[in-house]
């Protein structure tokens, strides 16, 4: 793939630098814009539905992926417009979850940097001054969570129904088995 410029929106998705085959040597292409941070508090937002209308809405010169979150539907809680909305900061990670911590002064969506699919989800945890957190796409293929003023801990981690399924799936068939087992060896010891 040749690379004739590097896309400002690249930024979103943590964009660093481009590492360019040309001949016998490899080219290092640093980006322009500045990387965004893995998650981030973000107070403007707009609903806007359709890929094709996102994608217009993210190419317009007005919008600026550190101020403002295009999101699918309305958030609950609706985002207070601010210009100070917290901190907020990832405290332990894995290959499925994050472990986030944000102390937010006015109504906020946290923007987190990484793909969304639906089988993210957002758990409250101990000392979270909400119960619930509903977890959304974001900027197309990012992921939000709308947050209530207060301190947050929260855990998002990815859930799919087929990990689910298939643990009870294997728990059932483990059962089985020692049931089998269990008859196998009584009549064998009978005879």
């Amino acid at each position: 793939m040749n690379f004739t410029r590097l896309d400002p929106l690249y930024a979103m998705l943590r964009l660093r630098y481009v590492f360019a085959a040309e001949k016998n040597r490899v080219r290092v292409i640093e980006a322009p814009q500045s990387a965004m941070d893995q998650v981030y508090l973000v107070t403007q937002y707009r609903v806007v539905t359709g890929r094709d209308a996102l994608f217009s809405a993210m190419r317009s010169a007005a919008f600026d992926p550190h101020r403002e979150v295009l999101l699918e539907r309305e958030p609950t809680p609706p985002p207070v417009a601010s210009e100070h909305a917290g901190t907020a900061k990832v405290v332990a990670s894995s290959t499925d979850w994050l472990e986030i911590e944000a102390d937010v002064a006015s109504p906020s969506v946290l923007l987190i940097t990484d793909l969304y699919t639906p089988a993210w989800r957002a758990v409250a945890l101990p000392g979270s001054s909400q119960e619930r957190y509903d977890l959304m796409p974001a900027n197309y293929v990012l992921r939000a969570v709308p947050l209530a003023a207060g301190r947050h801990r929260l855990r998002v981690a990815y859930a799919p129904a087929a990990f689910t399924v298939g643990t009870w799936v294997s728990a059932v068939a483990w059962i089985g088995f020692g049931v089998v087992g269990m008859v196998w060896w009584r009549i064998w010891k009978k005879a």
